[in-house]
C-alpha cells in the first residue's frame, strides 16, 4: 500500500505524515543477493495449503518481491520499525512437486536475515513461536504485549506532532465528545484518561472540518520526501552547489601538506574579503599515478566549505566537459531539465554564471558566490578554450601531465585579472613512501622492516600509484617487505615490465620509474579484457558493451560468456586494476564484483539518473535506461602499462576486439542516413570509446596502422562521425571520416558500398561547414560510382542509392552557385522518389528533401510561381503521411522555410496583394525544426533570422530581439558559421535602427561589414564586394538552404 501511495501524486501521500510506525510479522524482505531463499518465502503458503497456484511458486514472483522490498526501502520512512521473525520451526504441508528446504519437513520460515528492511529506524524481534502463531498474536503470544507497547510509545510520540499543527489553525481535533481541542494539553488530558482506547479503536480522534484537512496537509509537508514536491522552474541560481565525481575516493591519503597549504593560500578567499579580485588559478602537473587527482580531491573535500559552488569536471575530452557543463547547468538550475540538451547553451549560461555568479535574482540582492572550478586530467590545451572561465572572480584547481598546463590562461579575456601559480608535483619522499607502505599494508613499522620497505620505496622511486599497487600484491599473497623486493627484482628483468616505465606512451617522454602492476600474472581471459579494455576510453565503460557483442568476437581467450566474464572482471577487480562505478558509491561497504552487477536497485538508478542531470520524470526512456546500467572505470596509467605489454599478435587481438564489441553495441544500420533521437543515449555512452580508439590508432606507426586497418573499424569510425554530425558537430566528425576515407583509399578500394557512405558523409559535413569545393569532389565521386553500380537498377535499394546521389549532386551545383545545372538532378531524384515512396522510406524523406531544394532554386532563379507549385505539392504528400501516422524527419521544415521565402518574395513583388503568410510559414518551420532537430541546430537558426526579418517589419521589436538574438547566439557559437552571423548581425544593426538606437546600430553595422569583407577575401570574391553592402549582399554570402 505505502509504495503504491507513493507512486501516486495525488493527496494520498499525505497519509505518509501521520504514520507512527511499521510492524511487520514475519513478512518477507527480498533483495537480489537472497533470491537463493525465494523457497523460504514460498514455504509460508506451505504452512496453510498443500497446493499454491504455480505462478507464486515461480521465481518471477521473487523478482516482483525484490522489487517492491526495493521500493520500500526507497521511501527511506524516518519512523519506528518493528520487524518480528520466528524461532521455532513450522510444519509444511505435504504435497507432491512442493518446494522443499534440503528435504525437511520443518524448518524456520522467516529468519532475522529474511525480515530485515535495514531501515534506520528498525528493530528486529525473535518471537518464541513459530510462522502461524506469530501472525495469530493470540492471548498465549508473548509477543502481543511488547507490539501494543511498541505501538503506543510509537503513537505518543507521533501525536503531539499532528495535534500542535492541527491546533494553530482553531478546531482542528475533537474528542469523542465532539468538544473542540484547542490547546495540546487540553488533548493531552483526553488521551491520558483513554490510552488504551486510542490504541484499539482510531475512531477516538478524528479530524475536523475539511477546510482543517487543507491546512494539516500543508503542515506534514516536511514530512514528504523532496522528490514528491512539486519542482521549483524559476531560474533562481540554487545554491549551494557541488557537483562532484563519484569515482573519485582517496583512501589512505598522506602527507602533501605543503602542497595542499600552497592551494588553499591561492584558492581560498582570504578572510574579510567577500570574494577573489580576480580569477585565480593553480595548477598541478606530473606524471600519471603521481598523485595529482588525489591531491585535488582532498583538497576539495576538506576545503568545500568555503565555496557556494564546488565543480569537478573530467577535461581529457571535449565530449565529457560538454556533459559536465549541461550537468552544471541543471544543477544551478540555470536550465530547466526537459528542455532541448544543447551542449553550447549549457555552456554559455555556464560561464555567464560564473562570471557574474549572484546568489539570488530577487531585487536587491547584491551577494556573489564563491566558486572553484576542478579541471582534472587537462592534457588538450585546446579542449579547454570553450570552457575556460573568460572573466570574473573565483578559482579554478587543474591537474595535467603537461607541464605547460599554465597555457589555458591564454583563454582568459586580455583585461582580466588573473594570477596563476603552476607547481610540478615531486613523487613522495623516501619517508613519506616508506609511511604509506606500511599504512597500505596494515603493517606496523618495526626496526627489521624498515630498511627493506625503504628499500621497495627507492626501488619505485615514490610514485603512489605504484606503491598502492605493490601493498596490493603483498597483502594478498601474504608476502613480506624481503619477499616483494625479491619478487620485484626478479620481473625488473624482463624485458616487457621495463619497457612500461621506461617510456610512458601517452606522453612519449622518457621515466626512470618502474613498477610491478602484475599484468602477466593474470588469468588469460581477464588479460584478454585489460588488453581491451586499454583501448577504451577509461570512464564510463558500460559493461554491457563488453558483454553484448562478446560471443563473436573471434579473439580465444576474451570471455565468451557472463560467467568466463565474470571470472575476468573479477581478477582485474581484485588487482585494483578497474574500478567498478556502483561499488563506489556505497561508502565503506566491499561488494564483489557479481553482486555490484545484478544488485542494481532503484536506489542506485536514481543516483546515476541525479548525477548525470536525469529527471526520469521528464528524461526520455532510452536516456534514463543507459544512465542505468552498471561501468567500470580504469586507470590511465594501467592502460598505458597494459598497451606497452602488448607483443605485435596480442595488439592487432585487442584492437580488432574493441572495435567488434563497439560497433556490435552501436547496432548501426546499413545506410547512414538518420539515427532515431532513441538512439541518441547509447551513442553519446559508445562515442568517446570511439574517439579514444581512433586517436591510438592515429598514434601508431605505418606498418601497424596497416595491420590494424579493417572494414569494421572503418563501419565504426563512420557510425561516430555520423553521430557528431547529427548532433551539429559536423567539424569534429570530419576527423573521423577523414580516417575512415583514408583507410579505404590505401586498403580497401574495392569495397564500393563502404567508399559510397563515406564520400556521402564527407559531402554532407562539407555542406554544412559551408565548404562547396569540398562538397562538390565527394559528391562528385559519388554520383559517378553510384551511377557505374547502378547502371541498370532493379531493386527499392538501387534505385534509393541512385535518388541519393543525384538530389547530394544537385545540392552541390547550387552551393557552387550553378542552378541550372542543379535543376535537372533535383528532377530526377524527385522522380525516381515519386515512383519508390510507396515501398521506401528513403523515398520518402528524398521525395520531400528534392523537393526543397527544387523549389529554392526556383526561387533562386525568380521562377516563383515554379516554386511555389513544388513545393506545395511537396508539402501535401507531408500532409498524408501526418494522416497516415508517419513520423517524418526534418524535411517539412525546409519545405515551410521555403514557403516562407516565396510568399515574401512574391509579397515583395505585389506590395498591395501581399497576404503576410510568409510569417506563418517561418513560424511552421521553426516550430516543426524545435520538435526535431532541436532548438540550438543552425537550421533553426535561419529560421530564426527569417521571423525576426518579419517582425521587424510588422514593427513587433519585442519578438524581433527574441529571435535574433537566438540566431546569433547559435551562430557565434560555431566559427564555419561566419557568413550567417555577419548577415544576422546586420539585421539587428537594421532593428536597432529601426528603434531609434542609431549608435548601436552604427556600431553593429560596422562589424557586421568588417565580417562581410572578411569573408569574400578569404573565398577570393573581391570582385562581388559592396563597399556598403545591403540585405541582398550579405545573403549572397549564405548558402542556399540559410537564405
Amino acid at each position: 500500500m505505502l509504495v503504491l501511495a507513493h507512486q501516486k501524486e495525488d493527496r494520498s501521500r499525505s497519509l505518509f505524515s501521520t504514520i507512527a510506525s511499521i510492524s511487520f510479522l514475519g513478512s518477507p524482505h527480498l533483495r537480489p543477493d537472497s533470491l537463493s531463499k525465494w523457497n523460504q518465502v514460498v514455504a509460508i503458503l506451505g504452512t496453510r495449503t498443500k497446493s499454491p497456484a504455480d505462478a507464486l511458486v515461480h521465481v518471477d514472483s521473487a523478482r516482483t518481491l525484490i522489487e517492491v522490498s526495493a521500493a520500500f526501502e526507497d521511501l527511506t520512512l524516518s519512523i519506528p520499525i518493528s520487524s518480528a521473525c520466528e524461532l521455532r520451526e513450522s510444519k509444511m504441508k505435504r504435497a507432491l512437486g512442493w518446494p522443499r528446504r534440503s528435504g525437511a519437513d520443518k524448518f524456520v520460515v522467516i529468519d532475522s536475515s529474511l525480515c530485515r528492511t535495514g531501515l534506520s529506524g528498525e528493530h528486529i524481534e525473535a518471537v518464541d513461536s513459530d510462522h502461524n502463531g506469530l501472525c495469530a498474536l493470540d492471548e498465549h503470544n508473548s509477543y502481543r504485549q511488547t507490539l501494543i507497547k511498541f505501538q503506543h510509545i510509537s503513537l505518543w510520540g507521533k501525536l503531539p506532532t499532528i495535534i500542535s499543527s492541527a491546533s494553530q489553525g482553531g478546531q482542528g481535533i475533537v474528542s469523542t465528545t465532539g468538544q473542540p481541542l484547542s490547546k495540546c494539553s487540553t488533548l493531552t488530558s483526553v488521551i491520558d484518561g483513554h490510552q488504551t482506547k486510542i490504541i484499539a479503536e482510531s475512531s477516538t480522534v478524528s479530524v475536523s472540518p475539511s477546510h482543517m484537512r487543507d491546512d494539516l496537509l500543508q503542515k506534514s509537508e516536511s514530512y514528504v520526501p523532496n522528490r514528491w514536491k512539486s519542482t521549483d522552474r524559476q531560474r533562481e541560481p540554487k545554491l549551494p552547489c557541488y557537483l562532484l565525481d563519484s569515482s573519485v575516493i582517496v583512501k589512505d591519503f598522506l602527507g602533501r601538506e605543503d602542497v595542499l597549504a600552497h592551494i588553499h593560500r591561492t584558492l581560498v578567499v582570504p578572510n574579510g574579503m567577500e570574494l577573489m579580485s580576480g580569477l585565480k588559478a593553480f595548477a598541478i602537473y606530473g606524471i600519471g599515478g603521481i598523485g595529482k587527482t588525489s591531491i585535488a580531491a582532498h583538497f576539495v573535500r576538506t576545503r568545500k566549505e568555503h565555496y557556494d559552488a564546488v565543480f569537478w569536471l573530467n577535461a581529457d575530452t571535449t565530449g565529457k566537459l560538454d556533459d559536465s557543463f549541461g550537468i552544471m547547468a541543471l544543477k544551478l538550475n540555470l536550465q530547466e531539465p526537459g528542455d532541448d540538451k544543447d551542449k553550447v547553451s549549457s555552456r554559455s549560461l555556464v560561464r555567464d554564471w560564473l562570471a557574474n555568479p549572484v546568489k539570488s535574482h530577487v531585487s536587491g540582492a547584491t551577494t556573489k558566490a564563491r566558486w572553484l572550478l576542478v579541471f582534472d586530467n587537462v592534457d588538450d590545451f585546446r579542449v579547454m578554450e570553450r570552457f575556460w572561465p573568460p572573466s570574473g572572480s573565483g578559482s579554478v584547481l587543474l591537474t595535467s601531465r603537461d607541464p605547460l598546463v599554465d597555457s589555458c590562461m591564454e583563454f582568459s579575456d586580455p583585461d582580466q585579472d588573473i594570477e596563476t601559480t603552476t607547481i610540478s608535483l615531486p613523487p613522495f619522499s623516501e619517508t613519506e613512501a616508506t609511511e604509506f607502505l606500511f599504512k597500505t599494508t596494515r603493517r606496523r613499522s618495526m626496526t627489521r622492516d624498515d630498511k627493506i620497505a625503504l628499500d621497495v620505496a627507492r626501488r619505485l622511486q615514490g610514485l603512489p600509484l605504484a606503491l598502492r599497487q605493490l601493498s596490493g600484491i603483498m597483502t594478498r599473497r601474504s608476502l613480506t617487505f624481503k619477499d616483494l623486493l625479491d619478487l620485484y627484482d626478479e620481473e625488473a628483468h624482463h624485458k616487457q615490465l621495463h619497457e612500461t616505465w621506461e617510456q610512458v606512451r601517452t606522453t612519449g617522454r622518457q621515466h626512470n620509474i618502474a613498477t610491478v602492476w602484475g599484468l602477466e600474472k593474470l588469468e588469460d581471459g581477464a588479460r584478454m579484457l585489460m588488453n581491451v579494455l586499454s583501448f577504451f576510453d577509461p570512464d564510463h565503460i558500460q559493461e554491457d558493451i563488453l558483454r553484448e557483442g562478446a560471443a563473436q568476437v573471434k579473439a580465444a581467450d576474451f570471455p565468451k560468456n557472463n560467467n568466463e566474464y565474470s571470472a575476468a572482471r573479477t581478477g582485474l577487480w581484485k588487482s585494483s586494476l578497474i574500478s567498478i562505478e556502483n561499488e563506489l558509491r556505497r561508502s565503506g561497504e566491499t561488494i564483489e564484483p557479481d553482486e555490484v552487477y545484478d544488485g542494481i536497485t532503484k536506489l542506485s538508478i536514481q543516483e546515476r539518473a541525479d548525477a548525470m542531470g536525469l529527471d526520469p520524470n521528464i528524461a526520455s526512456e532510452s536516456e534514463v535506461f543507459e544512465a542505468m546500467l552498471p561501468e567500470i572505470s580504469v586507470h590511465r596509467v594501467v592502460q598505458d602499462a597494459a598497451r606497452a605489454k602488448m607483443d605485435e599478435v596480442q595488439l592487432c587481438e585487442a584492437f580488432e576486439t574493441a572495435t567488434s564489441l563497439l560497433l556490435a553495441r552501436w547496432n548501426r544500420r546499413e545506410r547512414l542516413w538518420h539515427y532515431d533521437r532513441e538512439d541518441w543515449p547509447r551513442a553519446n555512452h559508445l562515442y568517446p570509446h570511439v574517439v579514444q580508439l581512433h586517436g591510438h590508432y592515429i598514434k601508431m606507426t605505418s606498418k601497424h596502422q596497416k595491420l590494424l586497418a579493417s572494414v569494421d573499424f572503418v563501419r565504426l569510425l563512420n557510425c561516430a562521425g555520423w553521430y557528431d554530425h547529427e548532433r551539429g558537430r559536423s567539424k569534429e566528425s570530419n576527423a573521423l571520416f577523414s580516417t575512415a576515407f583514408n583507410i579505404c583509399n590505401n586498403h580497401f578500394k574495392y569495397e564500393e558500398d563502404i567508399l559510397l557512405e563515406i564520400h556521402t558523409c564527407l559531402g554532407c559535413i562539407a555542406t554544412e561547414i559551408n565548404d562547396p569545393k569540398t562538397c562538390f569532389e565527394h559528391y562528385t565521386m559519388l554520383l559517378e560510382m553510384t551511377t557505374k553500380k547502378h547502371t541498370h537498377p532493379q531493386t527499392t535499394e538501387d534505385f534509393d542509392a541512385l535518388m541519393v546521389a543525384h538530389n547530394e549532386m544537385g545540392i552541390a551545383h547550387l552551393m557552387m552557385g550553378h542552378i541550372q545545372d542543379s535543376y535537372e538532378l533535383f528532377d530526377e531524384a524527385r522522380r525516381m522518389a515519386h515512383i519508390h515512396r510507396h515501398t521506401s522510406e528513403t523515398a520518402k524523406s528524398i521525395f520531400l528533401l528534392s523537393c526543397a531544394n527544387l523549389g529554392l532554386a526556383q526561387w533562386l532563379d525568380d521562377q516563383l510561381d515554379a516554386a511555389l507549385d513544388t513545393l506545395t505539392q511537396a508539402w501535401e504528400y507531408h500532409k498524408t503521411l501526418v494522416e497516415a501516422g508517419e513520423v517524418s524527419s526534418f524535411a517539412p521544415g525546409r519545405l515551410a522555410h521555403a514557403i516562407g521565402n516565396v510568399k515574401d518574395s512574391q509579397d515583395l513583388q505585389n506590395p498591395d496583394n501581399a497576404d503576410g503568410s510568409a510569417l506563418e510559414w517561418y513560424k511552421t518551420a521553426y516550430d516543426h525544426y524545435h520538435h526535431t532537430i532541436g532548438l540550438y541546430h543552425h537550421r533553426t537558426a535561419d529560421v530564426s533570422h527569417k521571423l525576426a526579418s518579419q517582425y521587424i517589419k510588422s514593427r513587433d521589436y519585442n519578438s524581433a530581439h527574441f529571435h535574433i538574438d537566438h540566431a546569433l547566439g547559435i551562430f557565434k557559437s560555431r566559427d564555419h558559421y561566419k557568413p550567417e552571423l555577419a548577415r544576422s548581425m546586420n539585421l539587428k544593426s537594421i532593428l536597432l535602427r529601426a528603434q531609434g538606437r542609431d549608435a548601436e546600430a552604427t556600431h553593429t553595422s560596422v562589424t557586421a561589414r568588417l565580417m562581410y569583407s572578411e569573408i569574400l577575401k578569404k573565398t577570393r570574391k573581391e570582385r562581388f564586394m559592396n563597399k556598403y553592402p545591403k540585405e541582398a549582399d550579405f545573403d549572397k554570402i549564405v548558402t542556399f538552404w540559410s537564405r
